[in-house]
């Protein structure tokens, strides 16, 4: 165990750049500490010849932490039983939920509708199903084929709802945006935003490009040194919207010995609108190395907005932008 967290903590610090594990650094403490005990208690024992007696002890102390978990156990489920007349009661969950209002009325709204969940959460636990592609979070389809497969059962099926995580709880839910935006792209352009629950938000089918605007669109792209483009949307729309940008990129290593130091490089978008404006955690969002033809997102207000890509590590790369148009505008729902 000790060798699998060194090597934990050597690849973490290569790949990211710093030793940011700190569970694999609590882990290796308490496993340092329980094994100093148990080779002290090892070692007492050789001295007065009681290792018998401690073994007899030990697994008696196993048997009473056994019974006192169940006895626990038993006395939640009392609990539990005790709770069925609570407003907070949630029949369906077994037991009470400080969020049971929002959850009953999520299901009701839903009712024998279907449902996509981008983060799975109680309320698929209410209405009997769990998340169609079998991912309970949108960052968990990772890599380009379970992502394509998750992006096209949403696609194909129509469903009659989604739930999200609402902006203005649950910080992620931009950045989340960023990140997937060919689901989101998706979801924005074919779902009214129905109402928000607590932690969560229900949009509601509206059709095929409900929310789509029509207007002109002016895309520039400004390298501002070898590692950094700015891409500028400017358009005659002025409600506030997404440019659905298609951009191609590539960022290369240069010949700085500094390379053989990393072991992978990639671009990161800041995207200055997703804590100015939308209140998202972090300044952006990483993409990969190199991309033709990958949509992006460009938050638009009063017809201006922006991003900048960058190229990582800034110090052995050069990036250049080789295509950028703009192919939609998507109203903002907010």
């Amino acid at each position: 165990m000790f060798t699998s967290i060194f090597a934990v903590q050597f690849l973490y610090m290569v790949a990211c750049g710093g030793d940011h594990f700190e569970e694999g650094s609590y882990c290796a403490i308490l496993l340092f500490f329980c094994a100093l005990a148990a080779k002290g208690l090892l070692a007492l024992a050789g001295r007065v010849k009681l290792l018998g007696l401690i073994r007899a002890g030990a697994a008696l102390a196993a048997l009473l932490v056994s019974f006192s978990c169940l006895a626990q156990a038993a006395a939640q489920l009392r609990q539990n039983a005790a709770q069925a007349d609570s407003p907070s009661y949630v029949a369906e969950l077994g037991g009470v939920s400080p969020d049971a209002d929002a959850l009953r009325q999520m299901a009701q709204i839903v009712g024998e509708g279907s449902l996509f969940s981008t983060y799975a959460t109680a309320l698929d636990d209410m209405l009997g199903n769990f998340q169609p592609t079998g991912c309970d979070y949108i960052i968990h389809a990772l890599g380009d084929t379970p992502f394509e497969d998750y992006l096209k059962n949403f696609t194909e099926n129509q469903y009659d709802f989604v739930q999200t995580t609402n902006y203005t709880v649950w910080p992620w839910e931009p950045w989340a945006n960023g990140v997937s935006w060919p689901f989101y792209r998706e979801l924005y352009a074919d779902y009214a935003l129905h109402s928000d629950h607590s932690f969560w938000t229900l949009w509601q089918y509206a059709g095929e490009g409900a929310n789509l605007l029509e207007g002109s669109t002016e895309v520039k792209v400004e390298q501002l040194d070898a590692h950094n483009v700015r891409i500028t949307v400017t358009s005659d729309v002025t409600d506030l919207c997404y440019a659905d940008l298609v951009l191609s990129w590539q960022n290369s290593y240069t010949d700085d010995p500094a390379r053989l130091l990393t072991w992978q490089h990639t671009v990161f978008v800041y995207d200055a609108s997703q804590a100015g404006v939308r209140g998202g955690a972090g300044e952006g969002y990483f993409q990969p190395a190199a991309a033709q033809q990958r949509h992006l997102p460009v938050y638009l207000e009063n017809g201006s907005g922006s991003i900048v890509l960058s190229g990582q590590p800034d110090y052995c790369t050069a990036l250049t932008v080789t295509g950028a148009a703009c192919d939609e505008l998507i109203r903002f729902a907010r």
